[in-house]
């Protein structure tokens, strides 16, 4: 895929805007989420797999307008439904987007110069849609194939509503939007990946955010928005390798949610002041009433982690290239904590074997732990001999392609599932839904658990004192402890639907009631005390 250039309409639209705004436009972003595919159209990427950048399919949202009102365009996709607006129309049009690349993609193939001109357009950019109360009357129209993309656009039309920055991301990242918006705030997502610097300098200091919230640190945030004096939460819902991003600077705002306890110690190293535990949960919304007629016997959503196994193992051996006699000790540590998966024993046994190794080498390669490239091989081999034990039993996974390791074992691997369009209909639709964390996260609730039990799925997860303290076993789920417990359990439900129904519904209605995204939100909005 490539990225478009400047052309000479651009250079033209440009000269019609008003100076400012036209600065702001020219600039190139650090990264491009539109290019082109190999048949030559427009995409757009907004996740990982880019998308026709185009409108014509969906003109009909601004035909069959009526009336002679403002119209508001929220989303601009490919520029065509603005262009019809501009020559088939005299209403004034408010364009709003707040990704740089596709305003540069319009000004490229749009020639807005005369509607420019007489004040038919209103181009309105990333912060812009705040302060522009004459749009909060116009018709909305918002682009029907990137809905969610746009989602907070509306709420920015708010009189007076408090605003948040959320930093674009991936995972949590629309649903912590979505309890935001709930809970009254005006959400600008804020692309700190695909803007130039002088937009992030203009969005902090015109859009007047109270709130800035963050899944997961990044490097440079809480000193950034402690000098905009804008309080930052950081929600951490992922392991990591490497650690938490380091502070350099003052960030007295910023408050660290993160869902494992084990982790708070690391947060302080890293240079936060503020950590707390905040268990993850489920995106409610997203899913249905369950289907009492599973199709499916058992089924897995996850990483089979056989390749990032790989990557680990060739992480250390990179690392240790020059001392074979360390690599023969991490080997033996592998060894003894094979024996025994119900435990995680990797911190303990390299300490005994290796003192110190794992201190130094995180002081010297950037927060590097050693102990979890371990865990990570340690946590493969695990997932893969447990699940592999249910292919004899009907077990379905969904994951990348190391699965295809189980396959010998009876596993039907169905390839990988998008989060947001497959999740719920397979946490819907199979009759028990297993549960194996990583072996080094044991005491960490994983976001499969609540989205499992949101949809109504009956869950048989590994048994922690973390998930007995949320949920309880035999009558909102069920747990095990050993690769034996899990399959003698495993045929049990299969033969007992009543039992996986009554279970499940209980799970549900303790999902809803009390470990909901917008709930979290609430609890994070609540702690940092502002409005």
């Amino acid at each position: 895929m490539t990225t478009p250039s400047p052309s000479a309409l651009r250079t033209a639209n440009l000269a019609a805007l008003p100076l400012e705004l036209a600065d702001r436009l020219r600039a190139e972003p650090p990264a491009s989420r539109v290019g082109i595919d190999d048949s030559g159209q427009p995409t757009w990427t907004r996740f990982r797999h880019p998308r026709p950048l185009t409108d014509a399919h969906c003109m009909h949202t601004v035909q069959a307008l009526t009336g002679e009102g403002p119209v508001l365009l929220v989303g601009l996709g490919g520029g065509q439904r603005l262009a019809w607006l501009l020559s088939h129309s005299e209403r004034t049009v408010f364009a709003w987007d707040p990704d740089l690349s596709i305003w540069q993609h319009i000004l490229d193939t749009v020639d807005l110069r005369e509607a420019l001109a007489d004040g038919r357009l209103v181009p309105l950019f990333g912060p812009d849609l705040l302060h522009c109360p004459e749009a909060r009357s116009a018709h909305l129209v918002v682009h029907p194939d990137f809905e969610a993309a746009y989602a907070d656009g509306p709420s920015m039309l708010r009189a007076d509503a408090p605003v948040a920055l959320m930093v674009q991301g991936e995972l949590f990242v629309d649903d912590v939007a979505r309890g935001l918006r709930t809970a009254g705030y005006r959400v600008l997502r804020w692309d700190i990946e695909h803007l130039p610097q002088a937009e992030h300098q203009h969005i902090l200091g015109t859009a007047g955010a109270s709130l800035a919230v963050a899944i997961n640190t990044r490097e440079g945030l809480p000193e950034v928005l402690a000098a905009h004096r804008i309080p930052l939460a950081i929600w951490e819902i992922d392991p990591n390798t490497t650690g938490p991003a380091p502070v350099h600077g003052p960030s007295d705002g910023t408050v660290v949610f993160t869902y494992r306890r084990h982790n708070v110690p690391a947060h302080r190293r890293a240079g936060y002041r503020h950590v707390e535990v905040l268990p993850l949960a489920a995106p409610v919304h997203r899913f249905g009433p369950p289907d009492l007629q599973p199709s499916i016997p058992i089924a897995f959503v996850g990483a089979s982690m056989a390749e990032s196994a790989q990557h680990k193992q060739a992480e250390l051996r990179a690392l240790f290239a020059d001392q074979p006699n360390i690599l023969e000790r991490l080997s033996r540590v592998l060894a003894v904590q094979r024996q025994d998966n119900t435990r995680w024993r990797v911190p303990e046994l390299l300490e005994s074997v290796c003192p110190g190794l794992r201190a130094r080498v995180r002081q010297q390669h950037a927060g590097l732990d050693i102990a979890i490239l371990l865990g990570e091989i340690s946590a493969a081999e695990k997932r893969l001999t447990w699940l592999s034990h249910l292919g004899g039993l009907g077990l379905h996974v969904w994951g990348d392609a190391g699965w295809s390791l189980a396959q010998a074992h009876g596993v039907k691997w169905e390839g990988w599932a998008d989060h947001f369009v497959d999740l719920p209909r397979i946490y819907a639709s199979a009759a028990i839904h297993v549960d194996v964390p990583r072996l080094y996260q044991q005491d960490a609730v994983a976001m499969r658990v609540f989205d499992v039990m949101a949809a109504g799925g009956f869950l048989l997860a590994e048994h922690s004192p973390e998930l007995v303290a949320l949920f309880r076993p035999g009558v909102e789920l069920d747990t095990y402890r050993t690769p034996r417990e899990l399959v003698d359990k495993c045929r049990f439900y299969l033969s007992q639907p009543a039992i996986r129904q009554r279970v499940a519904a209980a799970g549900r209605a303790r999902v809803l009631a009390d470990h909901t995204i917008a709930g979290r939100v609430r609890t994070i909005v609540d702690r940092m005390g502002v409005r």
